[in-house]
Parts: C-alpha cells; sequence; structure tokens
C-alpha cells in the first residue's frame, strides 16, 4: 500500500457530513435527508479532485460519503473516489465509500487506503442514509476480520496486477493491438480483415503473444489483459445486503 492509513475500529466520527458525488441530484438529497436527521449535512460539487479536498477543509471533519465514481476531470480521464481517501484521512474524515460499478477488488483498496465501510449505490435510500447515521454514533465499521480480509485481497490483487503488467510490457505495439482485438471477441480471420493483413501474419501475432505472456491459450492471454485494464463488473446489492448484516449482526472490539 502506498500512502495509506489505517482505520481504528471503533473510532467514532464527529462534526460534519459530507457527500461527494458527481450526481449532484443525489448528493443534494442525501445532505437535505442526513440534515433531516439532525446531521450538519453539505453536498460537495465534484469538479476536480483537488477542488473536493480544498472544499472539505471549510468543514470540521467528521464523515464523507464518497462516491468511487465521480465522473470525467478536467482533462477528460475518469476521476477515482480511491484517490481522495488518503487525502482525506489525513484532514481528520472519516470515509464511507459509496460505489455502484465497482468490484470487490476497488472495495478492497478502497479499504487498504482507510474507508471505514463501504455502500453499494443499488441499495435503497434509506439503507445509504442508516450506514451514515451508523458512522456517527460510532457503529457501522468493518469488523477487523473483515478489513484484514479485504486488505490481504488488495494486496494479492496488486501482486497480480503487476505481474499481468510486466508480461504485457514484452509485447510489441502490433501485438498489443492484437491483443486487444482478441479481447473485444475478434477472431484471426476478422482481424486480418480489418488490419489488411494475411491470416497468417495475425496468427503469428498471436503465436508471440502467447508465448512473450507465457501462456498457453488465447482464453489465458485475454484474461490477463482484461485484468490490467481493471474494469470490474457490478457489484449485487444483495451481496453487500449480506455482508452488511454480518457486520450489524457480530460485535465489535475496539
Amino acid at each position: 500500500m502506498n500512502n495509506t492509513q489505517p482505520f481504528i475500529v471503533g473510532q467514532q466520527a464527529s462534526g460534519t457530513i459530507l457527500v461527494v458525488d458527481d450526481q449532484q441530484l443525489v448528493s443534494s438529497t442525501l445532505a437535505f435527508a442526513l440534515r433531516d436527521k439532525g446531521f450538519d449535512a453539505h453536498s460537495i460539487g465534484v469538479t476536480d479532485l483537488d477542488a473536493v479536498q480544498t472544499a472539505a477543509l471549510a468543514y470540521l471533519p467528521g464523515l464523507v460519503l464518497l462516491d468511487l465514481d465521480l465522473g470525467s476531470g478536467p482533462d477528460g480521464q475518469p476521476m477515482d473516489g480511491v484517490d481522495l481517501i488518503g487525502p482525506l484521512r489525513a484532514q481528520g474524515w472519516t470515509v464511507l465509500v459509496i460505489t455502484g460499478t465497482a468490484s470487490l477488488d476497488r472495495i478492497a483498496d478502497a479499504v487498504a487506503h482507510g474507508a471505514a465501510n463501504w455502500v453499494v449505490k443499488g441499495a435503497t435510500f434509506a439503507e445509504l442514509v442508516h450506514a451514515a447515521v451508523e458512522i456517527m454514533h460510532g457503529r457501522g465499521q468493518l469488523l477487523p476480520a473483515q478489513r484484514a480480509d479485504l486488505i490481504e485481497r488488495y494486496r494479492t490483487a496488486q501482486a497480480a496486477q503487476r505481474e499481468s503488467g510486466k508480461r504485457l510490457s514484452r509485447l510489441s505495439p502490433r501485438e498489443r493491438v492484437v491483443l486487444a482485438r482478441l479481447t473485444e471477441g475478434l477472431n484471426a480471420a476478422t482481424i486480418a480483415t480489418e488490419s489488411f493483413t494475411s491470416i497468417r501474419t495475425v496468427q503469428t501475432h498471436i503465436h508471440r503473444i502467447l508465448t512473450k505472456l507465457d501462456v498457453n491459450s488465447q482464453g489465458a492471454a485475454i484474461a490477463i489483459a482484461v485484468r490490467n485494464r481493471r474494469q470490474p463488473p457490478p457489484i449485487n446489492p444483495s451481496l453487500w445486503r449480506r455482508m452488511h448484516s454480518i457486520t450489524e449482526d457480530q460485535p465489535q472490539k475496539g
């Protein structure tokens, strides 16, 4: 982990609640609902990550409800909420992650960087509010065993991604293009047609790809490419509810 801070189980959030989400209607509505519960809650607009950090400095640190997928920044590149967790924790905020499209590997990334817990966007609005209220009352954090499991998952995923990147770096630019097209579901004949080359040439590229990646099949090569691309599938809300119920039902230490 790089520049991460451990979350202290049993730590109680106090102060302000900030909702950081690129969907302004969702953010404002959630902040309003939390104010209705008696909390000093505010919605923070998202233009770029530095602006969020600057805006947070104006409030007494408490809890940040942080969406992981914050849209595109000024440079057109996706903004990752994980990149805000460390800086917000350094300011004294507790971070509750809200995610709509991430896999458990991405949740593990967030937890490894100090998130207190996570909520899936497929949860009901009442569940989102309840999760925030629980954290503000000193409850609702991940159990130590759950946190340890997710951090171990993060370390394993990071190691796998480094290994995948190392293997992919052996490929020539043309081999990378061929692998990308294979990943999109194209076969050698189609790749040859669209690239105005012979199928024999494409097959040679594929053979070299398998050799350089040290795998025995196109499927294994595609799996490496997909893993390195890091585009996880959505989390089913029922999975979050099941894990959330485990957190509530078991006593917490600290």
